[in-house]
């Protein structure tokens, strides 16, 4: 009991007493989650005390999707202490993370958030219901660059070839490079360009060049990589390109020689000396080339 009453005032000073800076944010983020783990589960009669004050951190626009560490505390905190209104957009948060900019997120910042993420999701079971919300998690995670998550992702998607379609597309929302190498094998596969079932209502590309697009496009949202290499993943084009299997074969040829050429940076970890393949020029746009 004495120890319920220190805490309760130590969370009123906590939030009402000290002054309310930018800077100081993801420090009283911090300072509140280590106290919760220390002392279990916040008493029922002063959380909405604590939700009121998190629901003020967390009241930055999703639509600005430039995230920063303490936006996604808050909103992960709100909903691992059972605030109705975050559980409930949950899923919503998680989709909107796939367009995300997490690139002002400080790696040290990184375990709170995949740690309150990690208990967020743990009681989701994959199922039909839940298998959404928790590959949406998954992502995040792998953005955020958890091992473990990179991991899963990588023997779900190499579970079933092809893979499905949500795979397919959450994968290709990925900004992970670690996730590039992981893959990187599929490209040497020898498969004919021609439809095959990845589900019953859904037909896609062999394997080979599912993975094909997942790395143009990581490479395409990764702020990891130089711009060069970003405009070349574009030049690629769509994957359903006017030219159909053989515009699929080629690009998949084309991401061989390259991947052939960078494998190597990979393995340093050293992102920036990706560059496009050797004889490449970007495309110039008419467009902008007319100006």
């Amino acid at each position: 009991m004495k120890t319920s009453i220190y805490y309760a005032s130590c969370l009123i000073l906590f939030f009402n007493v000290m002054p309310i800076h930018c800077k100081d944010i993801n420090n009283r983020l911090k300072d509140l989650m280590e106290k919760t783990e220390k002392m279990g589960e916040i008493p029922e009669s002063e959380k909405p005390l604590v939700i009121s004050e998190l629901k003020k951190i967390a009241s930055k626009k999703e639509e600005d999707l430039r995230w920063s560490a303490e936006f996604l505390n808050a909103k992960l905190l709100l909903i691992n202490l059972g605030d109705r209104e975050a559980i409930y957009d949950f899923g919503k948060l998680l989709w909107k993370s796939e367009k995300a900019d997490l690139s002002g997120i400080a790696e040290t910042e990184r375990p709170m958030i995949i740690s309150q993420l990690k208990k967020a999701v743990s009681g989701i079971k994959w199922s039909s219901e839940g298998n959404t919300t928790l590959l949406g998690a998954k992502l995040l995670l792998t953005n955020l660059g958890d091992a473990e998550a990179i991991k899963d992702l990588v023997q779900r998607y190499k579970k079933s070839s092809p893979t499905s379609r949500s795979m397919e597309r959450l994968l290709r929302n990925c900004k992970q490079p670690l996730f590039i190498p992981l893959i990187a094998n599929d490209l040497k596969m020898d498969e004919k360009a021609e439809y095959v079932q990845a589900s019953y209502d859904y037909i896609t590309l062999p394997r080979s060049f599912q993975s094909t697009w997942i790395i143009r496009d990581i490479l395409k949202n990764s702020p990891a990589f130089h711009q060069d290499v970003k405009k070349w993943a574009e030049s690629l084009g769509r994957r359903d390109d006017s030219d159909g299997f053989k515009a699929a074969e080629k690009m998949r040829n084309i991401m061989r020689q390259w991947w052939k050429e960078n494998e190597v940076y990979f393995q340093k970890k050293d992102y920036g000396a990706v560059r496009p393949p050797q004889g490449f020029q970007i495309p110039i746009d008419p467009a902008k080339s007319a100006k």
